[in-house]
């Protein structure tokens, strides 16, 4: 039921959901990489930059680099 509401199964959404918000802790906080996987609820760094690269294309800290605020 829920894969036809959303056309994702759980894992692919609450994963999609995480990613999100570590977006937004990447461009908004200078918090490091890892503490964000772990408040995001990774597992681990390296789960979590697998997962942000397979979502976004970019490492995680790439992804701050480039969206830091231009001077």
């Amino acid at each position: 039921l829920f894969k036809r509401r959303t056309g994702l199964t759980p894992a692919d959404w609450l994963a999609r959901h995480r990613i999100r918000l570590a977006r937004k802790l990447l461009e908004t906080t200078s918090d490091p990489v890892a503490r964000i996987a772990v408040s995001c609820g990774f597992s681990s760094p390296q789960y979590f930059n697998d997962v942000f690269r397979k979502q976004t294309g970019s490492t995680p800290s790439a992804w701050r680099r480039s969206h830091l605020p231009k001077k």
